[in-house]
């Protein structure tokens, strides 16, 4: 294991418990995995009806494909229990190394293309989770080009995982021939990389995307107040964007992935199969418009687009 790693723990067989379920999130500083929110989830879904259910944090090494097969390598599966993972990486690795594992994934892509689904819905592992895959961040590119109709260069602000995943290859691919838009990637990883967002090429964007990543959910006050100055529209894959200043926001509606992952490691831990557990997709989505912000950057918000949202904040 390389000492620069972040508190990688592994489990050994003497830690191992009747039921243990053990979250997986790559080591790094601050961790932004969604711990917090699944253990909140954990004691109320999975901790009341499987009392003998200990939950576990496990980290391992992300940067290279090498270091994340070792760390997942010294894993040792729950004889009863499941491994979950916001990571898609982390997800695949488990997959591969542990096949028979159960394993609870929460992400937004699309588990065929993460090749833990195959083209007609069967788990190609012990594997089951939560999606918001749809996929609605091309309908967030559709609504940009609603408010701002003569935009054509649109920043991105990702993490890297999020860049590296296929639909997001796809989108950046796309975009250009679907909606004439060209997307420019902005890294956010931590708070240095804000300023980022106030360089010269950020100046040069005609809006804004904002995925739903952890990141951006930590970040959310920092990217509102380093995107107001542009007077840029912007868009939201969560609710944060439009609370720290962002013009709209869409997303899944009531729809806690974490929530849905303790439900399903219950049912597991009751005897089911990941594999028998099908992939749970978002079936509502919800609109949120800031007319004060549009006001703010002297943005006018078409009125069939308003009478489409759900919330509009006056």
């Amino acid at each position: 294991m390389s000492p620069a790693a972040v508190a990688t723990i592994f489990l050994s067989a003497a830690q191992v418990v009747t039921a243990a379920v053990v979250f997986i999130e790559p080591a790094m500083v601050p961790p932004a995995s969604g711990y917090d929110h699944f253990a909140a989830a954990f004691g109320e879904a999975v901790a009341r009806r499987h009392p003998d259910a200990r939950l576990d944090r496990v980290s391992v090494r992300v940067a290279d494909l090498q270091a994340l097969a070792e760390d997942v390598a010294h894993l040792v599966p729950p004889p009863k229990g499941a491994f979950v993972t916001a990571h898609t990486g982390i997800a695949r690795a488990v997959a591969r190394r542990w096949p028979d594992a159960p394993l609870v994934l929460v992400t937004m892509a699309d588990p065929i293309d993460l090749v833990l689904v195959d083209g007609n819905g069967r788990a190609t592992s012990n594997v089951t989770g939560i999606t918001s895959y749809s996929p609605f961040e091309y309908k967030h590119l559709e609504l940009l080009r609603a408010v701002a109709p003569t935009a054509r260069k649109i920043g991105v602000v990702v993490d890297r995982h999020w860049e590296g995943e296929a639909l997001s290859r796809r989108l950046i691919a796309e975009a250009p021939r679907g909606l004439g838009l060209s997307l420019t990637v902005f890294p956010m990883e931590g708070p240095a990389d804000l300023s980022g967002l106030s360089s010269a090429t950020a100046s040069a964007m005609d809006g804004w995307l904002i995925p739903d990543t952890p990141t951006n959910r930590e970040q959310a006050r920092g990217i509102g107040a380093a995107l107001a100055s542009t007077r840029k529209p912007s868009i939201g894959g969560h609710e944060s964007h439009v609370a720290a200043g962002g013009l709209m926001a869409y997303f899944p509606a009531d729809v806690d992935g974490f929530r849905r992952a303790a439900g399903m490691v219950s049912t597991i831990l009751g005897g089911v199969p990941a594999r028998n557990i099908a992939f749970d997709r978002p079936r509502a989505f919800r609109l949120v418009i800031d007319t004060r912000a549009a006001r703010q950057m002297g943005i006018a918000i078409p009125a069939d687009l308003l009478k489409r949202a759900d919330r509009v904040i006056q």
